[in-house]
């Protein structure tokens, strides 16, 4: 079984973060890559969220504590709606 990424951060702070990109994203898209936000943690204490459409791109980064570094990208939308609703 492959590692998986893990991290822990400050759901306020990625939340904001996610909510920044969100905006840039082409929901109207036929081509998935339009709709996704890029997840990657690594192992410099940062994630680092991105998400783009032809004419612009947003990239975030928030503090964070690595226990497994890796990449994914999730439906932005659906990424917003999962930080809203974690709690601790």
């Amino acid at each position: 079984m492959k590692n998986l990424m893990q991290f822990s951060v400050n759901r306020e702070l990625a939340l904001q973060a996610i909510a920044r990109i969100v905006p840039v994203l082409d929901r109207a898209s036929s081509i998935p890559d339009l709709r996704f936000i890029l997840i990657d943690a690594q192992p410099d204490g940062r994630v680092r969220f991105a998400g783009r459409r032809p004419e612009v791109e947003a990239q975030e980064s928030v503090a964070c504590n690595i226990i497994q570094p890796g990449r994914a990208i999730l439906d932005g939308n659906l990424l917003c709606k999962i930080f809203e609703h974690l709690t601790g």
